[in-house]
């Protein structure tokens, strides 16, 4: 796992070389995932550079109330996110008890992210950039024995 310098945005990684179930018992190709927090969090040199690296999907997987821009957040222009698709794909709903009795336990297995990851990590695809706010549930499995990012 490689440490990206995308315009002031910490933790950023590149996953590749992690092992995973989608490849065939194989592992992450270098240059096709990377994780890191909220994207209100890149300014237009981390926009750049992430554009450089080479992803052209954003899997965000907050719940709609945790996105948006915070008055903190660099100001970016609209053309700083040209080229890139922004898929909304939360994988909580704090809200549902159903959810809530299910899922609690598991949020910090990493089988719960392989389907929202999968269509944009796939061959062909174009890479992706996965995200989560602060919740290790989200990311933390993404790193190597599943801990939380430091």
């Amino acid at each position: 796992m490689t440490e990206l310098a995308w315009g002031g945005y910490t933790n950023a990684r590149d996953l590749g070389g992690l092992p995973t179930s989608l490849a065939g018992g194989g592992a992450t190709i270098p240059g096709r995932l990377a994780r890191g927090p909220r994207r209100e969090r890149l300014d237009t040199a981390g926009w750049n550079a992430a554009r450089h690296w080479g992803p052209s999907t954003i899997v965000d997987l907050r719940c709609a109330y945790e996105t948006g821009a915070q008055t903190t957040d660099p100001v970016v222009p609209a053309e700083a996110l040209a080229g890139f698709t922004i898929r909304h794909t939360p994988t909580e709903d704090h809200e549902d008890p159903a959810f809530r009795q299910t899922c609690f336990p598991i949020l910090d297995s990493p089988r719960i992210l392989e389907p929202q990851l999968a269509p944009a990590a796939a061959p062909g695809a174009g890479g992706a950039r996965s995200h989560c706010r602060i919740h290790p549930g989200r990311a933390g499995p993404l790193q190597p024995g599943g801990t939380a990012p430091g």
